[in-house]
């Protein structure tokens, strides 16, 4: 018997019941779901009872939702979904440059066009259908008030193209102008301006509000900012702050020693005394590079917020040649590590996970971490298909950006392999993970001990080892062999966790490709 979704079972063997709470009435704060012990570990008492909750919570939902939503509410959500949008595409452009001349012709079109430019009035509704039904919103077709979320949503939607026009002809051009220094009177708490410090603590403040860091990255850069504050200085006045003072953190950088930054100490190989210092003592250009666009990135918001006129390390990023990028497994060493895994005739996997959570990168190409902290309980079926559910939805779950959530077909070759019954056996006995040998690592989740036997066992025994093959050219040999294999771009990137580009893709097909649409496609690589 196959356990609905609202049913878990926890490392006790005992059901709980699980309740996701619609969105109109989720407040800030609160649980978004009801999560109680069913105090039964049979199945089907478990099932019968969860059925009964469950009808019980779709009343008592329908009836807090009935009140409907203020004019205010609509424009507010609306508000909220499309500045995500922004700040998405913000970041597209600053990863891999401009929009196309045909990409802005299309926002241009829709920001004149609106609505009617997506055809029929049929058409229109569909749209603002999904949208209601994506975050269960309690409006309904034929009412006073979904005539009013379709206006605001065609305003909303003309504003958002324009700002995205906006957006992307501020990377049109350069701006090289110097900020004149104005002398600052000590004692006079008007002309105190923020300092450093404080200016920091805000851009962290908002960054964690709007949960854009998981608790990895947040340390990562306190301590960039502690260093940036140390040459700064921390009490001073940033409206004296000038290009100047951003090439002094800069030349500072590049003269920085190595250090562990992770662990807090320095390497055990200490220099003599009296040693001339080399470029191998300090910091490696693409390390200096990172702070430098942390650096940018909080000037920029500062900038956007009004507390500064310009952005002092804009431009200040080194150019280097990079090293020969990871490569991909050939299809050969893919063979001969499938057959190991499978057969272990070297006797080199020891570990279901080093079995499964291998198998795993081979045949979905996600990243190590996703695969780390899958639960049983996201191995399920969709449409009749087996599928990986990958999400945060668990307690410690983290996953590197917004389109890293998605459904995964189960290969067919992981299923003829036994993938599904070592699944089951894993739910039975009660483990939180499927990979539940695996231990945590605050600097680097759940992954650590998987991609160490991956890379310095697994290739090294089987003749691979190699500086530009790691667990994550997995990841590029499954990027490689869906393109070559004829796959769409889109679905490529539905599958491996890429963010979609373009208006059409970004905003109406939010719903994403079907399991079986994904299934045909990973199913044409390794067979």
């Amino acid at each position: 018997m196959r356990s609905p979704a609202y049913i878990t079972l926890s490392r006790h063997n005992v059901y709980y019941f699980r309740y996701p709470l619609p969105k109109a009435i989720q407040s800030a704060g609160v649980a978004r779901e009801i999560k109680v012990s069913l105090h039964t570990r049979d199945s089907r008492r478990a099932l019968q009872t969860s059925r009964l909750l469950a009808y019980v919570g779709d009343i008592m939902a329908n009836k807090a939702i009935q009140g409907g939503m203020t004019y205010a509410e609509i424009r507010a959500i609306l508000r909220e979904h499309f500045t995500a949008f922004l700040h998405n595409q913000r970041n597209q452009i600053e990863s891999t440059g401009q929009l196309s001349g045909q990409g802005v012709h299309a926002l241009r079109n829709s920001m004149d066009l609106g609505l009617r430019g997506m055809g029929t009035s049929d058409d229109a509704n569909a749209i603002a259908n999904k949208f209601i039904a994506q975050h269960q919103l309690p409006i309904k077709e034929g009412t006073a008030q979904y005539d009013t979320f379709k206006a605001e949503f065609d305003k909303a939607f003309r504003a958002y193209c324009a700002k995205a026009v906006e957006l992307n002809a501020e990377f049109d051009t350069y701006s090289f102008e110097t900020i004149e220094v104005q002398p600052v009177e000590t004692g006079t708490s008007a002309q105190t301006g923020i300092s450093v410090g404080a200016l920091i603590d805000r851009y962290v403040q908002e960054r964690n509000t709007g949960k854009n860091w998981t608790a990895k990255t947040e340390r990562e850069y306190r301590a960039m900012f502690a260093f940036l504050a140390e040459i700064l200085v921390q009490e001073r006045d940033c409206r004296t702050l000038t290009v100047a003072d951003g090439r002094k953190v800069k030349e500072a950088l590049t003269q920085r020693k190595r250090t562990n930054t992770r662990r807090g100490f320095t390497p055990r190989r200490a220099k003599k005394p009296d040693a001339v210092s080399t470029s191998a003592d300090t910091l490696h250009v693409k390390t200096v590079n990172k702070h430098i666009m942390a650096y940018s990135g909080l000037f920029r918001w500062a900038k956007m917020n009004g507390y500064l006129p310009t952005n002092i390390f804009e431009g200040l990023a080194i150019k280097y040649k990079k090293k020969e990028a990871r490569t991909a497994f050939s299809k050969d060493q893919i063979s001969r590590m499938v057959q190991e895994l499978h057969d272990n005739t070297g006797g080199l996997v020891r570990k279901d996970s080093q079995k499964w959570g291998t198998l795993l990168g081979i045949f979905t190409g996600a990243r190590l971490n996703e695969i780390a902290q899958l639960t049983p309980g996201d191995v399920r079926q969709i449409d009749g298909i087996w599928c990986l559910d990958i999400n945060e939805h668990d307690a410690g779950k983290h996953l590197k950006t917004e389109a890293a959530k998605r459904i995964v077909p189960v290969h067919p070759r992981l299923i003829e392999f036994g993938f599904l019954e070592f699944v089951q056996a894993v739910r039975e006995a009660g483990h939180d993970k499927l990979l539940h040998e695996l231990t945590y690592d605050k600097n680097n989740g759940y992954g650590r001990n998987l991609g160490r036997w991956f890379n310095e066992t697994l290739l090294v025994r089987l003749g691979m080892k190699d500086k530009k093959l790691v667990f994550h050219s997995l990841r590029h040999t499954m990027v490689t062999e869906l393109l070559q294999s004829g796959v769409s771009d889109g679905i490529t990137k539905a599958i491996v966790g890429h963010a979609q580009t373009g208006v059409t893709m970004e905003v109406y097909f939010t719903d994403g490709y079907k399991p079986e649409q994904l299934v045909q496609a990973i199913s044409l690589v390794h067979r």
